[in-house]
């Protein structure tokens, strides 16, 4: 099999989202709830997404097997304030790109294929060590074509975007 991820240079793209620290396990459980209530709180306050729904890798730490995330969409700009839907920018700069597609259960493999890849070619993320997890500067997954508007897994498409150095 080819796997050919794609170099791209991207603007700041704003977003609303809503920040966990979640177990790798729990992650399928906990975040479609999440995806609901900042999507709701969108609509409430009649602000618009403008792409895919999203998650952010803030930091992952393997030695607790917990990461901490941000779940939500992207938006035009920053609005008002509220206590549990945050407002942050996915940083501008070039992304090494992978598209997984299939169901969630093996998104995992093509992200340690991208990963692996990004070895093997010398690219260099942008992170920082803090004990023993990684804080990614920019460590995307969008959800190109998902539950929301396509019922058969296999046909799921996830786009996996990490900001290189």
């Amino acid at each position: 099999m080819s796997f050919n991820p794609i170099q791209v240079t991207l603007e700041a793209q704003h977003y609303a989202a809503i920040r966990a620290r979640v177990r790798r396990v729990d992650i399928g459980a906990e975040v479609p709830g999440m995806y609901t209530e900042v999507y709701a709180w969108l609509a409430k306050h009649k602000i618009a997404v403008t792409g895919p729904a999203l998650i952010r890798y803030l930091a992952i730490d393997p030695a607790t097997d917990t990461m901490d995330i941000h779940v939500g969409f992207p938006i035009a700009a920053y609005t008002a304030v509220h206590e549990r839907v945050e407002f942050s920018v996915q940083p501008a700069g070039t992304y090494v790109i992978a598209v997984h597609r299939g169901a969630y259960e093996t998104l995992h493999k093509t992200t340690a294929m991208l990963l692996d890849w990004g070895a093997t070619h010398g690219i260099r993320w942008q992170t920082a060590q803090n004990g023993s997890a990684t804080q990614w500067e920019g460590r995307f997954e969008h959800y190109l074509i998902g539950p929301s508007n396509e019922n058969n897994p296999r046909n799921w498409h996830t786009e996996i975007a990490i900001l290189r150095r």
